[in-house]
């Protein structure tokens, strides 16, 4: 043990004395001192006179497949080549990174970029930036490995390593939660015939990442009323999508992209047909790599797309074709709700509901399902029942609006800082010892994460917190280096830009959702007046008109089912298993004369 890690020690010694800018491979004697031992091997016997004792390695430098050798494949080689202690320098880079030494390869290719003597061999440069970056993205620093793959990119569709930094991009677009800058990239080096110098697969994927980020951009320009330059922004999401070809893996996903477009577009019957496309190329049926996750999407703008004309009953059918537990499954349960509500199934209405209201969703924000259960007991005459889902409404969520409320009022008293602040105040509950999370606060930031741009804004603060947690653990090696330093400032500038627009998303999304849940307590209020007085309305008539006025008329129902399925009473017990199956029994409707 003694041996191999003094054997350790000297490794690390000579990586640090190789990756110096002072190091010269070509020094007579080629001895490096190494406290008092020559670690160096004998020169080889000259072939000739005049050649030189050390050469660079003859053999390509490869990074997973990539030669990081010189010149592309057909491309001349540079007028001037690296001199060979800089070469070397590369090399032993290369060989780091190849043993999983990746912060000291990622030290050495920094310092070797910094080094003012490489500034004339182009060619080593690129070479070491692009190893560079692949350096930090297996630490785990996607977003600086982001910026050397930016800066290699600028020099434009004529450079050396333009189509591997190209695919490297899309690469770490998967790796990263923050794709805006990456699809931003794509449409950039794709505008200017980047694209069409990749490999085929390659050439699709570019493709398909703009179709995303014109359809993105259509989106915000069509909600800051630019409507003229949303509809050139969609119809080019649409051409982008459309040089998708149907045997590609990303063919699915560029028709959801496509039947968005056409939606945005109001183009509704066509929107229907590519989403209709994404379910069948997804059918594990006919495909083993269907992409479940993409079906359902497919299946729910399906049907919100036919309950937004009142097709209400090819809305039911697609809201049912969403797999209970999937991550839609309970936003199609309380939407079709609303669609058996229209055409009078008030059963199956109901019994959506008592899934929602059921303690395994108890953190669930549906507001408006209580709204939705108090008009169909309205509807249905059971008046006490629709004052009980009421005044239980007021109870559970007046205090939310008054927690919103504060929040709000905060909010415009401070310049920044929102998101941190709730944050900060969430985790602070919960760690507490005694009386634990702020109920009201947990139902705001639950409400605040049902807003798919706040929820990647999150994501993407999560992902800037952890990089920075990581230049930090990587410790003085790192921090105290040129490259440390930069990368933390680099950091620390992107999460103030982030935490300055995770602020403003927060603030409009409490905001909107201040103002809707003022307005669901106001229908409360009025459905609960109208309530009172259609009860007093029905008692009068009956006292009026005596015994042979009015009466109760039995609501009829049945407890048949087919042969997969069992009647069994509900009686206040939750099962999983009975999740979404349930159907509440009406016993009584509204008065009728004789």
């Amino acid at each position: 043990m003694r041996s191999n890690r003094r054997c350790w020690l000297l490794y690390l010694a000579l990586a640090a004395a190789l990756l110096s800018p002072t190091y010269d491979a070509r020094a007579k004697g080629g001895a490096v001192p190494m406290g008092g031992l020559d670690l160096t091997e004998p020169a080889p016997a000259a072939k000739e006179k005049g050649t030189p004792a050390s050469t660079p390695p003859a053999t390509p430098l490869e990074i997973e497949g990539l030669d990081l050798s010189g010149a592309s494949a057909g491309e001349e080689a540079p007028e001037e080549a690296a001199d060979p202690a800089s070469a070397e320098r590369l090399a032993l880079a290369m060989r780091l990174f190849n043993d999983g030494s990746y912060l000291t390869a990622a030290l050495g290719l920094d310092a070797l970029l910094r080094d003012p003597a490489t500034e004339r061999f182009s060619a080593l440069r690129e070479d070491a930036r692009f190893a560079l970056s692949r350096s930090l993205e297996r630490l785990g620093l996607y977003s600086p490995a982001l910026a050397q793959v930016k800066l290699q990119l600028a020099q434009g569709p004529n450079a050396r390593r333009f189509e591997e930094n190209f695919e490297w991009l899309m690469t770490l677009g998967k790796r990263k939660v923050d794709e805006e800058r990456v699809l931003e990239e794509v449409a950039k080096w794709s505008a200017q015939g980047g694209a069409q110098l990749l490999p085929e697969a390659a050439r699709i994927e570019a493709s398909y990442l703009l179709a995303r980020y014109h359809f993105k951009r259509g989106r915000a320009l069509a909600e800051a009323g630019r409507a003229e330059e949303s509809g050139a922004a969609f119809d080019e999401a649409l051409r982008a999508a459309a040089s998708v070809p149907r045997t590609a893996p990303l063919y699915g996903r560029a028709m959801f992209v496509s039947g968005g477009a056409l939606f945005q577009r109001g183009d509704y019957p066509q929107a229907l047909e590519a989403f209709k496309e994404v379910v069948r190329v997804n059918n594990r049926k006919t495909n083993p790599g269907a992409d479940q996750a993409l079906r359902e999407l497919a299946f729910l703008q399906l049907a919100r797309t036919h309950y937004g004309h009142e097709q209400n009953r090819y809305a039911i059918y697609y809201y049912d074709k969403i797999s209970r537990g999937s991550g839609q499954w309970l936003e199609a349960l309380f939407e079709s709700s609303w669609a058996h509500f229209r055409v009078g199934e008030y059963e199956r209405a109901l019994g959506n509901l008592i899934t929602l209201s059921s303690p395994f969703f108890k953190e669930e924000y549906f507001p408006e399902a209580h709204i939705l259960k108090a008009v169909i007991y309205y509807e249905n005459c059971r008046f006490a029942e629709a004052r009980a889902i009421l005044d239980a409404f007021e109870r559970d969520y007046e205090p939310v609006h008054a927690e919103l409320s504060r929040v709000v009022k905060e909010m415009a008293e401070r310049d920044s800082g929102t998101w941190d602040e709730l944050a900060a105040q969430r985790e602070a509950g919960r760690r507490a010892k005694e009386g634990g999370a702020n109920p009201r606060l947990e139902r705001v930031m639950k409400l605040v994460l049902t807003d798919r741009e706040l929820r990647a804004a999150s994501e993407l603060l999560e992902e800037s917190d952890r990089e920075l947690a990581l230049v930090a653990r990587f410790g003085k090696p790192l921090q105290e280096s040129e490259l440390g330093r930069e990368l933390a400032g680099q950091l620390k500038a992107e999460r103030e830009a982030l935490s300055k627009r995770a602020d403003l998303l927060v603030r409009a999304k409490l905001e909107s959702e201040l103002a809707q849940l003022t307005t669901f307590l106001s229908q409360a209020l009025r459905i609960k007046f109208e309530t009172t007085t259609k009860e007093k309305e029905s008692l009068e008539s009956t006292l009026s008109a005596g015994a042979s006025g009015e009466e109760l008329r039995d609501y009829r129902y049945s407890v048949a089912v087919g042969d997969e399925r069992l009647y069994w009473p509900f009686e206040g017990e939750y099962w999983r298993d009975e999740l979404g199956t349930y159907e509440y029994t009406l016993t009584r409707g509204c008065r009728s004369k004789r």
